[in-house]
């Protein structure tokens, strides 16, 4: 498993030292520095469309747009937050964008597993298991919300057949729950801003999240900022 740190705006030139790393698509928009560090960047980049910053997602035009400014290598596909019918609607219509505007094969894709419940989350991780364009399933930190957390979904992808990779998208409250499950080695990755924020609370990269702790990624400036390998060695993969 590979581990993204997400940083702080000021903070963007870290990216460099890890060999994957996720710009948010209205931070590419918003500033041009930003932007253009991400496009200067030569490791693997994969651009989110930033429903959760946003509180709503951006169309399929803003993310393609953001995609094209950075250069990316992969796109998050608008998705509606716990929504399955709205989500899969919205993959399947911007899929259809990008085979009509010929960019289909121009960015590798994710697509987000959405829904109310349990059964549903299944069944539209079920339903990206039959669309070939996908190529990586996002399975979001909010899903911790559900009894077992995140860690108990893992049978959708070790209990059948799955040709997709796998991405946790963030960390809700720990970085422990990466140490939890069966088989690290079949997630290909997870970003999360909590190291950082930890960084810039003193507390320790294991520590848990404050209630109402958040990392304020436009304002925030960590000093120093680079992390000590050996703080997840022998955990992510790094």
């Amino acid at each position: 498993m590979q581990f993204i740190d997400i940083y702080p705006v000021m903070n963007t030139p870290e990216i460099f030292e890890q060999p994957m790393s996720l710009a948010l698509t209205h931070l590419v928009e918003k500033y041009p520095a930003y932007a253009k560090v991400f496009r200067s960047y030569g490791g693997y980049k994969i651009l989110d469309n930033s429903v959760i910053e946003l509180g709503g997602t951006v169309s399929i035009e803003r993310l393609l747009n953001a995609a094209c400014a950075i250069e990316a290598d992969e796109i998050i596909l608008p998705d509606i937050l716990r929504y399955k019918e709205g989500t899969l609607q919205l993959v399947k219509q911007s899929i259809k964008y990008l085979q009509k505007s010929k960019q289909v094969d121009k960015f590798r894709i994710m697509a987000v597993i959405q829904g109310e419940s349990r059964k549903e989350l299944e069944e539209c991780f079920n339903a990206y298991l039959n669309i070939p364009e996908i190529r990586v399933i996002g399975i979001p930190k909010w899903t911790n919300e559900f009894k077992g957390g995140r860690v108990s979904f893992e049978y959708l992808w070790l209990d059948q057949i799955c040709d997709k990779e796998i991405h946790l998208l963030g960390c809700r409250d720990t970085l422990t729950e990466l140490l939890q499950y069966k088989n690290p080695s079949r997630i290909r990755s997870c970003d999360s801003s909590l190291r950082c924020l930890h960084k810039i609370k003193g507390r320790q990269p294991f520590a848990n999240r404050a209630e109402g702790d958040f990392i304020d990624l436009e304002s925030s400036w960590i000093q120093r900022c680079a992390f000590d390998k050996r703080e997840i060695n022998g955990v992510y993969g790094i």
